[in-house]
């Protein structure tokens, strides 16, 4: 499963999960050797994460890359399973919340992820160029009123032949079990749009490759 990393954090997993909700981020001290061991055998509990963590893997075997950006890292999840999963990757990863920043450097130290750089970085003012063989955005966009310029300046960073690998929400997604729509209220605290349909997410990405091309 995904997430074994966090066994030792089950406070950051309910931050993850329920930030900015009515939801209280304490856990008391004879429940956490339970929680931990929930999370070290089964991984972080949460179905959707499990699922795109399932199709990120079995995308990541199909190739070979020498730098990585995490676009939007928030608590790093994806970051830390490809540090452990690939020690001579660099891996560098961003967002723009310099507390969650602050979490995940302490966890990677904690962890001894040398080959695992985060930094606190708006994507709105993301400037490297020609820098990344892949940069991955997952579960970003959605945040973002100004996703248009944000794939163009992940699109700039990406070396000739480099890979951009996003993800989004279904705009007309539908949840059939009231207990995972509560939830799923709850983790969209923040969105600025409900998510993407497939020709919206084609035309987006149409459009700034476009314009890359012709500058």
């Amino acid at each position: 499963m995904f997430g074994e990393e966090y066994s030792n954090y089950p406070e950051i997993i309910l931050y993850q999960m329920f930030h900015k909700s009515s939801v209280k981020l304490t856990i008391n001290p004879i429940y956490k050797p339970f929680i931990a061991a929930y999370i070290d055998f089964f991984g972080i509990p949460h179905i959707g994460l499990q699922v795109r963590a399932l199709y990120f893997r079995k995308f990541m075997k199909h190739f070979d890359f020498r730098s990585i950006l995490d676009a939007g890292c928030g608590l790093g999840f994806y970051s830390f399973y490809l540090a452990k999963k690939y020690p001579l990757k660099r891996i560098d990863a961003c967002d723009h919340n310099p507390k969650v920043i602050e979490i995940d450097k302490k966890i990677r130290d904690r962890l001894h992820c040398k080959n695992l750089h985060f930094f606190q970085k708006d994507l709105l003012d993301l400037s490297e160029s020609n820098k990344y063989d892949l940069v991955y955005c997952i579960d970003v966009l959605e945040h973002i009123k100004e996703d248009e310029q944000v794939i163009e300046n992940i699109f700039k960073t990406l070396r000739k032949g480099g890979i951009f690998y996003l993800h989004v929400p279904q705009k007309k997604a539908k949840v059939h079990l009231q207990r995972f729509d509560d939830c799923a209220r709850m983790c969209n605290v923040g969105h600025v749009r409900k998510g993407y349909s497939k020709e919206q997410t084609v035309q987006l990405l149409e459009k700034k490759v476009l314009k890359l091309s012709k500058s």
